[in-house]
């Protein structure tokens, strides 16, 4: 009777792994910037558009009706940047997260986004400020978990050979029978046909 054979119960899938990088701050951040500046752009569009309307409410010029709109913009544009700055270099998060915080609050002076987009970009810099990068243990139990099959448990698969966990750093397969090197997508060995579980 053959010894059992090591197999995953799902495949390796890099989605599902633990993320080196504040997730949820990122998301929270370009969320609340986008906001942001496109309630900025409304306004300053709006403030060129119909400046008669504007002049009508209360005297003044379109530039003056154009300045908040213009401050939303400008901390928008900057807090989507910050928030993509955290997916490239999680080093940065807890700067990063300050200077969020810190443009979300000047933009109440551009309408904040109608406020929405204010509160998304202050959750992004807090978890962004309290970020941690994960510890090895936590990354370990990101992997798939393994089970034991007998041989006849994998040969009863009709034909189906199990699922493969292939380390993304692997880049060459090798058959368990005559240990010749095979392509990483192959199934079969391309010397002696052998599967290669």
């Amino acid at each position: 009777m053959a010894g059992p054979i090591h197999a995953p119960i799902a495949s390796f899938n890099a989605r599902w792994a633990t993320p080196l990088f504040p997730l949820a701050a990122h998301v929270f951040s370009v969320i609340g910037g986008l906001l942001i500046a496109v309630v900025g752009i409304a306004q300053t569009v709006l403030a060129f558009a119909y400046p008669w309307q504007l002049s009508g409410v209360v005297p003044g010029s379109s530039v003056a009706y154009a300045i908040p709109g213009v401050i939303g913009v400008v901390c928008g544009v900057a807090i989507t940047a910050l928030g993509f700055r955290l997916r490239r270099d999680s080093r940065t998060a807890r700067s990063s997260g300050i200077m969020i915080i810190a443009f979300s609050l000047v933009s109440i002076f551009g309408g904040g986004g109608l406020f929405l987009g204010l509160v998304f970009a202050f959750v992004g810099g807090i978890l962004a400020m309290t970020w941690r990068m994960p510890s090895l243990a936590e990354l370990r139990n990101g992997l798939p978990s393994y089970r034991t099959l007998t041989a006849e448990a994998v040969s009863s698969r009709q034909g189906r050979s199990p699922p493969v966990v292939i380390p993304p750093s692997v880049t060459k397969r090798f058959c368990m029978s005559c240990g010749t090197e095979n392509p990483l997508t192959s199934r079969t060995c391309s010397k002696c046909q052998a599967p290669l579980y």
